[in-house]
């Protein structure tokens, strides 16, 4: 398992939510072979005036679940 020259999406070895957000967590391995973990967070989001649904890495203000869910993966 080499991210250098694997350019398809990696599925998450767990994923950790909390309300809207989520914590996806990842096993990765660098140029050497060691192996980590490391984790991406998303929050899902619907228009009002659309309905149209999806999800987003992007943060507009900092929430105390976003903070939540970054410290619960990093001791996943």
């Amino acid at each position: 398992m080499n991210d250098t020259n694997n350019k398809e999406v990696l599925k998450p070895v767990k994923v950790i939510r909390n309300g809207a957000i989520a914590a996806s967590i990842r096993r990765r391995q660098g140029p050497s072979g060691y192996e980590y973990y490391d984790f991406s967070l998303s929050r899902s989001w619907k228009a009002w005036s659309t309905g149209k649904e999806g999800y987003s890495p992007y943060f507009f203000t900092p929430s105390a679940n976003t903070y939540a869910t970054s410290f619960v993966s990093c001791f996943w």
